[in-house]
């Protein structure tokens, strides 16, 4: 309990951070005297940099500066969106969840831990891998006895790889993992093996389960430490 609330504080002193050097920025694009605009930049960044430091007694280095970085980028993007009527592209929204997805993974423990999950995800992604093959099949072959050995080999190879991401995540972490597996790779067969068209809803949808797998993951995990 005292190593969470260490880490929490941690990370509360990198948004901190990345919050004060996105101040710096608009600080010095809203204000026209070059006295208070230079002013607040200093200050901004004397803040800044007084918050990176006490982040460092309870992140690693790549923790703080990963999350220092997401929380400067999220705040300029938003300041240019509501103060100066900047508007922010698609490309825009897919980084800040890309970066907001990297910031959630890096929040693992050791390493010995972060290896055993390596391989839990990658169990859980084959399963859900195999379970797209098994439709996949279905639909490519026309022969009923290649169709149909296919289909229950890979349901078996699927089953076998669930398990073992069993031993190393918890029920809830495998079954997210590997239910995003099979919605990916199932979306993307569709698209290059039979040309179906992906619609704008699906990339957000895919966006969104690959969001929800990361925080449910790292939040089974949290209650898991806590609990035992």
């Amino acid at each position: 309990m005292g190593d969470v609330q260490l880490k929490k504080r941690g990370y509360i002193w990198a948004i901190s951070a990345g919050f004060n050097a996105a101040l710096a920025a608009i600080s010095a694009k809203f204000f026209s005297s070059l006295v208070i605009k230079y002013g607040l930049v200093v200050l901004c960044n004397v803040v800044m940099w007084g918050c990176y430091v006490n982040s460092l007694r309870a992140l690693s280095s790549l923790q703080a500066t990963v999350t220092n970085f997401a929380a400067n980028f999220l705040s300029s993007g938003f300041a240019g969106l509501f103060l100066f009527h900047e508007s922010l592209s698609f490309r825009w929204f897919a980084g800040a969840l890309s970066i907001t997805i990297g910031v959630v993974i890096l929040k693992g423990g050791s390493m010995g831990d972060v290896q055993l999950k390596k391989r839990g995800y990658i169990w859980a992604i084959s399963a859900g891998f195999n379970a797209a093959l098994a439709a996949i099949s279905a639909k490519f072959f026309s022969s009923l006895v290649i169709k149909y050995g296919l289909v229950v080999l890979c349901n078996v190879v699927m089953w076998g790889c669930y398990v073992n991401s069993l031993r190393a995540l918890s029920s809830l972490q495998a079954t997210v993992t590997n239910f995003a597996a099979n919605f990916l790779s199932s979306g993307f067969a569709g698209l290059f093996l039979f040309h179906e068209s992906l619609s704008f809803r699906w990339f957000a949808g895919a966006l969104s389960i690959t969001i929800g797998v990361v925080i449910l993951s790292k939040s089974s995990v949290d209650k898991k430490v806590s609990t035992d």
